[in-house]
């Protein structure tokens, strides 16, 4: 399910063509259809990125991906099963109620089946990553708890229901 191909029909078949060898997210979808309508929008608000840096070639580098999967009984914020990726390195991290229980890795460059767990022993790299995704969620709670307000002026909020993004 994180493997989605994605393709793009642009206005007058511009970058036709065109293969994004690097990582790109749902989430990226919006914002690139806002560059194609011309819509201006603050960027600080959307989890995502347009996809014209990848696309023409002014960015070379995987994006950061987080997947996740929450069951009923695992409390907030962080949810039971979590898949996010650094460079090259695919983590797949298992939670219960009292923490991480282990932490799968993956070098997708050289095992795109993940086939072979290499656990990696640099604490550095399980600190920090583990770090981020508590930021992340914690920055997903205070949105929810309404601690950080997201304002779209009228003109967007209308253009974004015309496109199905909002109800």
């Amino acid at each position: 399910m994180l493997r989605v191909p994605l393709l793009i029909k642009f206005p007058n078949s511009e970058n036709k063509g065109v293969r994004i060898k690097y990582n790109s997210r749902l989430i990226d979808i919006m914002p690139t259809v806002l560059d194609v309508a011309g819509i201006k929008y603050n960027k600080d608000l959307l989890d995502g990125q347009s996809l014209f840096t990848l696309i023409t070639g002014k960015e070379k580098k995987n994006r950061i991906y987080i997947s996740d999967l929450a069951h009923k009984d695992i409390l907030i914020p962080c949810p039971a099963l979590i898949a996010t990726n650094k460079n090259q390195l695919k983590f797949i991290i298992t939670k219960s109620r009292e923490g991480i229980r282990y932490i799968e890795t993956y070098d997708i460059s050289k095992d795109a089946e993940e086939k072979y767990n290499i656990i990696t022993k640099d604490d550095k790299v399980r600190e920090e990553l583990i770090a981020s995704l508590n930021k992340y969620y914690q920055r997903k709670m205070d949105v929810k708890k309404g601690k950080i307000k997201v304002q779209l002026n009228k003109e967007l909020e209308e253009r974004l229901k015309a496109l199905g993004y909002l109800h």
